[in-house]
């Protein structure tokens, strides 16, 4: 899903750097922890998963993961069964108490930079749109191809919109 908001010039994911995009895609402590519960208040009887929070993480990579990427993903999604997903914010996941090493600081709790105020800004403009467009079709500009992807290792907000190297295939331009 990122790779292609990548591809899209997504007005979020292309404030964001390859190097901060990677452990975030890759590793799973970035993601919160998940268990499957019978609803047992439920006659039926359904299956739902609970959902806690992980304590370092901050609420902008919440806000990205969980209504931004996770929405985009369902809209996309053809089969649109979902066992209900219940976020328990009263308590944290156990173990999960501090971030990986090279974390980047915009994943970290009590960030307060742009990357909050971007994405914040952005699903308040998608919750406010009156028509039935998704997420994911709201870009600035068409399509670009893979050459426009970046990895370098500068905080968000301190690399400037330079034009894309071209380059052959899939590669990390430096």
């Amino acid at each position: 899903m990122v790779r292609h908001l990548q591809l899209l010039d997504n007005p979020i994911v292309s404030k964001l750097k390859q190097s901060e995009l990677n452990p975030i895609m890759l590793e799973n402590a970035y993601h919160s922890p998940k268990k499957s519960e019978v609803d047992s208040d439920n006659d039926s009887n359904e299956n739902r998963i609970i959902i806690r929070d992980i304590k370092w993480r901050s609420d902008c990579l919440r806000m990205f993961l969980r209504d931004y990427l996770d929405v985009l993903f369902y809209q996309q999604t053809v089969d649109k069964r979902r066992r209900k997903r219940v976020f328990d914010n009263s308590q944290y996941a156990l173990g999960e108490e501090t971030a990986p090493l090279n974390a980047p600081q915009w994943t970290r709790s009590e960030y307060k930079g742009l990357m909050l105020s971007i994405i914040t800004g952005k699903l308040k403009k998608y919750r406010e749109n009156d028509d039935d467009d998704d997420i994911g079709h709201h870009s600035r500009k068409k399509p670009k191809s893979v050459e426009g992807i970046h990895d370098d290792d500068d905080d968000i907000g301190h690399h400037s919109r330079k034009k894309p190297k071209s380059v052959e295939g899939i590669h990390n331009v430096k």
